[in-house]
């Protein structure tokens, strides 16, 4: 697979989305915004799986992570 074809599904241009998107839990509905304590803000417009749990995000990123991976911080969030 090439790399313009690693991340596609649900009609979405997930490379012009990239570092900016970000899969959350259910119970955040789509459109929902927040901001890592650096600054990056991400939009949910994916699902994790119900496994996860509440507090957890999975951004979609192409490059090094702001935050290491499950590191739990406090975030900004806003609700549609």
């Amino acid at each position: 697979m090439g790399e313009e074809e690693w991340c596609s599904g649900k009609g979405l241009d997930w490379e012009r989305l990239r570092d900016k998107t970000a899969a959350c839990p259910y119970s955040w509905p789509f459109g929902t915004r927040f901001v890592l304590p650096g600054g990056e803000e991400f939009v949910c417009l994916d699902r994790l799986a119900r496994r996860f749990g509440e507090g957890w995000v999975d951004l979609l990123l192409g490059g090094t992570p702001p935050v290491p991976y499950g590191t739990m911080i406090e975030v900004e969030v806003t609700f549609p």
